[in-house]
């Protein structure tokens, strides 16, 4: 295999994988895959962030004893979700998942105030509850966190 090497994590939802990119020769080997579950609290539906940091901690382990030279690592997720740390960098909240009810539950009152096509001329974002504006929206109204 090449020499330099660079492991990456795929999250998704059921799972997360771990691939190790060979840079040199363009190879790419899947080292594991984890389950990834949302979890419901309190009618919410949550990541849970600190197993999903445990598994790519431990995926990124696998990739250093099977290649000695990493150079960096990468995440790929599609970007839709967020964590809201305090001035002391410690997380408010595990991040809401995507398929949370209220970001659906309050995209009726958002397009009150901004319209479809005025938010599209903005973002360029296809209108989705699943993107962030939606769940910063609901975070508002809810006078949270």
């Amino acid at each position: 295999m090449g020499t330099m090497s660079r492991p990456f994590t795929r999250i998704g939802c059921p799972c997360i994988s771990l691939i190790l990119a060979y840079c040199k020769n363009l190879l790419m080997e899947k080292l594991d895959k984890f389950e990834n579950k949302p979890v419901l609290i309190s009618n919410n539906i949550y990541w849970n962030i600190f197993e999903i940091f445990s598994n790519i901690k431990t995926g990124v382990k696998k990739a250093s004893v099977k290649s000695k030279k990493i150079e960096s690592v990468g995440i790929d997720g599609w970007g839709s979700d967020f964590c809201i740390f305090d001035k002391n960098k410690k997380i408010i909240s595990n991040p809401v998942n995507y398929r949370d009810r209220d970001r659906v539950l309050y995209s009726k009152q958002l397009y009150d105030i901004l319209p479809r096509e005025k938010i599209f001329k903005l973002t360029g974002h296809a209108q989705i509850p699943l993107i962030d504006m939606f769940q910063l929206f609901s975070l508002k109204i809810q006078d949270s966190p």
